[in-house]
């Protein structure tokens, strides 16, 4: 029998982001107040609201948003890759991404490149 999507309760995703190179990989300026991709084994729904706690490079605190499941893709039953976007109280978290990615030096790879290659 098929797995069957989590109902609507909040799933909470941590997140350790370990360099620029990875959070430019991870992030989705696409949205209006941005996103990420995440790969976790749970079976979520599209449009399910989530929870992210975000460690991300040269940032000390821990940053938290809400966010909502905007597509997904299932790889060999074993994980799915979530496309999260960023809800309203996300701004922050945005800009903050922003601001780091753009600091990035030259030769590192940017926004065109896969993060699950």
């Amino acid at each position: 029998m098929a797995e069957q999507p989590a109902q609507q309760a909040l799933s909470i995703f941590q997140l350790s982001i370990p360099d620029l190179t990875a959070l430019a990989a991870h992030y989705m300026p696409c949205f209006r107040h941005g996103g990420l991709l995440v790969q976790d084994a749970r079976v979520l729904a599209l449009a399910s609201p989530v929870f992210l706690m975000l460690e991300l490079p040269g940032v000390e605190e821990i940053l938290a948003c809400s966010g909502r499941i905007a597509s997904l893709l299932r790889h060999d039953n074993q994980a799915t890759t979530y496309t999260v976007q960023f809800l309203q109280d996300g701004i922050v978290i945005d800009t903050r991404i922003r601001k780091l990615i753009a600091k990035k030096g030259p030769g590192m790879p940017g926004f065109g490149e896969s993060a699950f290659s």
